[in-house]
């Protein structure tokens, strides 16, 4: 593969509000990429696992325009300058050695669109370990989103009103009964389910 340099224009953030789908390479590490009205690319990876993930932009000859390595349990944010790319399609690829995921854009005439999946984006539940829950969800459209952790159809906990588009919540398990559990997310109308077991 060969590599090619070019000149991003690179402002780092410690936080960024991101307008379309996240996408899990596993169980709590996911890429989250979206395209401005000024042809900027939004570019972050979530990555609570403790294995490093490998993050390159390349488009269909091989060329390779950005890499990045991401360590272990850190959050990573960049805006990427698209408008003097060269015309193209290009992929967004995330890789951790054995699984990846991707997404693709191409630029046309200084302008960058997302190739879109129809694929809807659902929340990431995952348990780290026996007493840790993290919830993942990439909330497009900005909804109210209400998390409820629910034994025989009766609310054990809540957590109500969260707004943010790239949400990850942490709950401690700790001090829940043993039991079956539901956890449910509610967002814009669509609710996900994930069968919990507390032994």
């Amino acid at each position: 593969m060969t590599r090619k340099s070019y000149q991003f224009t690179l402002s780092f953030i410690v936080f960024l509000f991101f307008i379309i789908q996240g996408k899990a390479i596993s169980p709590g590490n996911c890429l989250l990429f979206s395209i401005t009205s000024q042809n900027s690319a939004r570019l972050g990876v979530i990555n609570t696992g403790k294995r490093s993930l490998d993050l390159t932009i390349t488009n269909t000859t091989g060329d390779t325009y950005f890499i990045k390595s991401v360590k272990g349990e850190t959050n990573f944010f960049q805006l990427l300058d698209l408008a003097n790319m060269p015309d193209g399609n290009y992929t967004v690829k995330l890789a951790d050695g054995e699984n990846t995921t991707d997404r693709r854009f191409t630029v046309s005439n200084s302008l960058a669109k997302i190739i879109r999946e129809e694929e809807e984006t659902k929340p990431n539940f995952h348990m780290p370990d026996n007493q840790t829950l993290i919830v993942s969800y990439f909330n497009a459209h900005q909804n109210s989103v209400n998390i409820f952790f629910m034994m025989n159809d009766e609310v054990v906990f809540e957590d109500r009103g969260l707004l943010d588009m790239a949400l990850s919540k942490k709950y401690s398990l700790r001090e829940l009964p043993a039991g079956k559990y539901e956890v449910k997310l509610y967002s814009g109308g669509q609710i996900y389910s994930y069968p919990l077991i507390l032994n």
